[in-house]
């Protein structure tokens, strides 16, 4: 995408560049999930998008512009970088924005501690014995065994 004389001074007129090292805010529309948002040529584009092609050049298909400082409205360049949606999941992961849905003893329905996964893991007991003695169903304790439930619990075990 070539962008024009006019096109570059609207994109330049909403950012914030006061320093080259901090994160170059964008202050103007912003798309649902925080990232700004410009229309250019009838089509929103994602604004650190557009950020990435003025400094970088095109981005190739399939792949994504991804933040290493976690700022979703910066467009600063040296903050940006290329990445495809294993590097971009992979990102969020390790910077502890992924799953965040309630686990183990912090969802209401839970009847087990993390104590009793931990005791479960290691019963030699049949599944039907040790879903009798805590009141679950033996197909949650085969679940704790191979690591399909609690797995936060027993990934280490």
């Amino acid at each position: 995408m070539e962008l024009t004389d006019i096109q570059l001074e609207r994109f330049w007129e909403k950012v914030d560049v006061s320093d080259p090292c901090v994160c170059w805010e964008w202050n103007a529309a912003k798309h649902g999930k925080g990232y700004g948002a410009i229309t250019i040529d009838s089509k929103v584009w994602l604004s650190h998008r557009v950020s990435w092609i003025i400094h970088y050049g095109d981005i190739p298909d399939g792949m994504f512009i991804c933040h290493h400082c976690d700022n979703r409205s910066c467009v600063n360049p040296t903050h940006l970088f290329l990445g495809d949606n294993s590097a971009n999941m992979l990102d969020m992961y390790e910077k502890g924005r992924g799953d965040t849905r309630p686990r183990g003893t912090q969802t209401w329905t839970s009847k087990l501690t993390e104590e009793d996964v931990v005791d479960i893991f290691y019963d030699p007991d049949s599944s039907r014995v040790i879903a009798k003695k805590y009141g679950i169903a033996h197909s949650g304790v085969s679940n704790i065994k191979s690591g399909k439930s609690w797995k936060h619990v027993t990934k280490d075990l």
